[in-house]
């Protein structure tokens, strides 16, 4: 029988490689962990479990950042610390082959079921699962629910495949004494389905039967099932059966291929990660280690004739496919991972290494995790659709409607949309469009999808609430009069909105108050505390009466025992006076403001105005002043009587009401009124005289930076307040600007002087210099003092300047009116004193001439030492310059002269000498040399020098021995001068 497909096994073996990620971190045996996430496994000390059989860890499947772990016992998370509901709870064992597996919900990134099988020596828990939320504890998980069975008794047997949709998980696991294979089926509701029930294979009996690994191939097309016997002595005999399965994904029937050859404690299995190849692991028996069969001819009898024994390591427990499609083999008691380096290869080629993996000092046990290698067998993944939808809101008000928007995944091609209560109340499109409701209650929308794979199995459904809206009340329509204020209010809402606002005291308060000017009907929509919204109005109508007027008789001002007639314009049904009077007309002789109040026959009321009716049993008026009556002169007081007088005398003659008085004096006042009169009490105003400062100079207002002038206010004054803030008498000013003061005298009165200008000299700057000038020797040369730059110097008031000039005196000798100044050593320092009226920039303060000389050097600086300035503040910069000598004749060389040596010959010593005799001679310029002594005749009788000399002084012996006695002469030449001395030779 035939029943592999090559490029099948290479689509699903790809599909595994991209969802290997979930097992990139295993965790087993005695706290061990190995990471694959950077290519290569390396071990991790950091785990907390102990399982010498069958763990299981899982991580995150796009990361590889691990999630949890558990031994089918208590569960760990990422922190390696129990979750809060994850310690011993567990019904797994650490004696179980397979103790757990972890299976992740399709299409659920946070929800994960763990399943588990309890070991041969118990049967009252079988096959249990729980449920781990991820999202729960912070995002680190925990238990939801747990130990919920499934079947019993039961294998230590567990593994998982993928259902051919590419979605949903089989769960496998085997029952005891019999060949029962259960499959159950978990989707997206996390809960198992009934289990499919295979009865095919060899039986596992219990205990003996129950040990040995399940293992799909990752395409998952195939299971091998171990059992691997009872051990009982060295002596006894023991069974065990390798059982090659098929295994149908799409119904999960499992079917038998046949029996392979088994020997002793058949423990571990594996396929290679192709499913061309299997690998059996023998473990605790005399003739441990491992063997391959090739699976690829599809024969049963050309597979057992493949069988290759691979290794006979000691120690060995089950295989495991690593993230990197290698296989992995535990070692109990070993710290090394063994593995096989190429499992998809035939025989020995697949390379075995048995320390391939270092475990950190750490010892590995029989199992290692149970991973899900056929994790989709589905090139295309999960297909089966999910139902998913929006609202666009879940509260509503009654009448107001949703509107879904389809969320669902892996393109459905059917919708089935369920509104109860709704509008429209179904639809089998992809977009429904708006569903509105015109009942209040809970309403719920559901969605089913559906497409070529199936059917969702859990739907959407979103409960819809409808609110009623408020019964909103404006209270009943009403009449007022014109201009009185209604108060309005409206009840059973939570916010309110009034329309139109048209005499609204507020257009957003339950209660504003109307005060409309015509008829008016008021609409007030109020929202209740869910935002549902009701209307009501009120219809409001205006009675409008005329405003009275009241009409006097004559003047309203009257003399004792006079009268006046006050009367209404306008008929009105009732007259009320405010003195309490009725009827349109009243007769009064009393003073006081009297209004008339009326009422028309519909209720409304109006006031006139007041009509003020003055009596003057005597007239008595009196002068008010706006201020003091007693000011300085310049400044006035309003005098001001009551009015409503007929005529007014002043005793100034004004004959108005108030009048402005300016001067000293005593002011009286005499009213009247038709024939009444009566005078006031006179006011006595006092004018005090102002003071009138006047300022004096000290001294020019025009003066120079540094100087000063003294102000003067004038004595006499109480005190002084100058513009510049000083308030002495006198004030000293150093700077340019308008002065004025402000006395005040005796009676607190003040006066501001006339303003004085003040012109202060600025401060200056200049920067002086000395030009570079050249000559010749013996050329008279001028040199200035140049003014190179200035700012304000001729307004600064210096006069005259002095300065200090430095310079080599062997060049430069001062000529005419130039002083020779001192000398210091090789320099000659001079003291020039001028004017410095009239300098500007470019001109010179003054000229000094030299004579050009023939010195000890080629150039000299001119060093302008100082330059000081008579008065006035100048800030002054100086600037060297330069003499430079043209035309210096040389021969080979420049040729000089020092100024500070001497040229010459001083008489020898002794003189007459005879043997020898002692000369000094010096020399000015550096050159040619040449000493000679000639005999009377001027013949030469000794060359002492002959050569080139240094400037300097010199002392030598003259060796006279061998010289005929007479008269010599010594002669010294340079190339410019000449000495001569004579020398008188005789004999001892």
């Amino acid at each position: 029988m035939r029943f592999f497909l090559p490029l099948f096994f290479a689509l699903v073996a790809a599909t595994a490689a991209q969802a290997q990620k979930q097992y990139n971190v295993w965790y087993f045996g005695d706290r061990i962990g190995v990471d694959f996430n950077g290519g290569t496994p390396v071990a991790r000390t950091d785990g907390q479990m102990i399982q010498p059989e069958g763990p299981a860890s899982i991580c995150n499947p796009t990361t590889g950042e691990l999630l949890f772990y558990t031994d089918g016992i208590s569960v760990w998370n990422r922190l390696h610390q129990y979750m809060p509901n994850g310690a011993f709870v567990l019904h797994g064992s650490t004696n179980t082959t397979q103790s757990a597996l972890i299976v992740p919900l399709p299409n659920d990134s946070l929800r994960y079921l763990i399943f588990t099988a309890d070991d041969k020596e118990d049967d009252d828990q079988g096959i249990e699962y729980g449920l781990v939320d991820m999202s729960l504890d912070v995002g680190y998980g925990d238990l939801v629910f747990r130990n919920r069975q499934l079947l019993i008794p039961t294998t230590e047997k567990l593994v998982a495949v993928t259902h051919s949709n590419g979605c949903d998980v089989w769960v496998i696991a085997h029952g005891v004494n019999n060949n029962w294979f259960y499959a159950w089926l978990v989707d997206r509701s996390g809960t198992p389905s009934t289990p499919v029930i295979s009865k095919v294979g060899s039986i596992h009996p219990d205990k003996t039967g129950k040990v040995g690994y399940l293992k799909a191939s990752p395409d998952g097309t195939k299971l091998v099932a171990v059992i691997s016997g009872e051990y009982l002595g060295a002596t006894t005999t023991r069974s065990s059966a390798v059982d090659l399965l098929s295994f149908n994904a799409l119904t999960g029937e499992v079917g038998f291929i046949g029996d392979l050859p088994a020997e002793q404690r058949e423990y571990g299995a594996s396929f290679s990660p192709d499913n061309s190849k299997l690998y059996i692991i023998r473990s605790g028996s005399s003739n441990e280690g491992f063997y391959q069969y090739d699976l690829s001819s599809g024969d049963l009898g050309t597979i057992i004739s493949t069988k290759t024994y691979i290794s006979n390591d000691p120690q060995l427990g089950t295989a495991q496919i690593g993230p990197d499609g290698k296989l992995y083999i535990t070692r109990n008691n070993v710290s090394f991972l063994a593995a096989v380096e190429n499992p998809n290869a035939a025989g020995l080629a697949c390379g075995y290494n048995g320390t391939a993996v270092p475990l950190g000092g750490r010892i590995g046990g029989l199992g290692l995790p149970n991973n899900i290698d056929a994790l989709s067998n589905n090139p295309a993944g999960c297909k089966l659709p999910i139902a998913d939808f929006s609202l666009d809101d879940t509260t509503i008000c009654l009448g107001g409607c949703v509107r879904p928007t389809d969320r669902s995944r892996n393109e459905p091609t059917s919708w089935q949309w369920r509104a109860a209560g709704g509008t429209p109340s179904a639809s089998g499109s992809k977009d429904p469009g708006t569903i509105c409701f015109d009942q209040p209650g809970d309403h719920t929308i559901t969605l089913t999808v559906t497409n070529q794979n199936g059917v969702d199995v859990l739907g959407k459904s979103i409960t819809v609430k409808v609110l009623p809206s408020p019964a909103i009340d404006a209270g009943p329509d009403t009449t007022i009069c014109f201009g009185k204020p209604l108060a309005l209010r409206a009840t059973q809402g939570a916010s309110y909105v009034w329309t139109p606002t048209d005499g609204l005291s507020c257009a957003t308060c339950p209660d504003p108050v109307a005060t409309p000017a015509a008829d008016i009907t008021y609409y007030v929509t109020g929202t209740d505390t869910n935002g549902c919204t009701g209307t009501d109005s009120i219809r409001v109508r205006i009675n409008q009466i005329a405003t009275p007027t009241i009409t006097p008789s004559g003047p309203v001002v009257l003399c004792a025992g006079d009268s006046i007639t006050l009367t209404v314009n306008g008929n009105f049904a009732d007259y009320q006076w405010s003195n309490n009077a009725r009827g349109r007309s009243i007769t009064v002789s009393t003073a006081g403001d009297y209004t008339a109040t009326v009422t028309d026959t519909l209720g409304c009321v109006a006031t006139s105005a007041p009509v003020q009716v003055t009596v003057l049993s005597q007239l008595n008026p009196t002068i008010t002043p706006n201020g003091p009556t007693i000011f300085c002169e310049g400044d006035s007081v309003l005098l001001s009587a009551p009015s409503g007088f007929q005529r007014y005398r002043w005793t100034n003659g004004d004959t108005t009401a108030s009048i402005v008085v300016r001067s000293g004096g005593s002011y009286g006042l005499t009213v009247g009124s038709g024939n009444c009169e009566g005078a006031a009490t006179p006011v006595e105003v006092m004018v005090h005289p102002s003071p009138n400062p006047v300022i004096t100079a000290s001294g020019p207002l025009s003066f120079c930076d540094g100087d000063s002038v003294v102000l003067d206010a004038g004595a006499g004054f109480d005190s002084y307040l100058w513009t510049n803030g000083e308030t002495s008498q006198t004030i000293t000013v150093r700077s340019s600007g308008s002065y004025a003061v402000t006395a005040t005298n005796g009676f607190s009165c003040k006066q501001t002087s006339a303003t004085v200008e003040v012109t202060a000299g600025e401060a200056a700057s200049a920067t002086i210099g000395l030009p570079t000038v050249q000559a010749v020797a013996g050329e008279r040369v001028k040199i200035p003092i140049e003014v190179r730059l200035q700012n304000n110097l001729a307004r600064s008031c210096v006069a005259q300047f002095t300065a200090t000039i430095r310079f080599n005196r062997t060049l430069l000798h001062p000529v005419g009116s130039t002083p020779v100044g001192t000398v210091n050593g090789m320099d000659r320092i001079i003291t020039v004193k001028g004017s410095s009226k009239g300098a500007t920039t470019g001109g010179a303060l003054t000229e000094l001439e030299f004579i050009a000389t023939l010195g000890n050097a080629t150039s000299t600086p001119l060093r302008l030492e100082s330059l000081m300035w008579d008065r006035g503040s100048v800030a002054t910069t100086v600037e060297d310059g330069l003499f430079q000598l043209a035309e210096i004749c040389a021969e080979g060389g420049t040729r000089l002269i020092d100024a500070s040596g001497s040229f010459g010959l001083k008489p020898v010593r002794p003189n007459p000498a005879a043997a020898s005799a002692e000369l000094e001679y010096s020399i000015l310029e550096p050159g040619r040399t040449r000493l000679l002594l000639t005999d009377p005749l001027g013949r030469p009788a000794l060359l002492l020098i002959d050569g080139v000399v240094n400037p300097g002084t010199y002392i030598t012996t003259i060796d006279l021995q061998g010289l005929p006695a007479g008269l010599y002469t010594l002669t010294l030449q340079t190339l410019t001068q000449r000495a001569v001395e004579r020398v008188v030779v005789y004999s001892d």
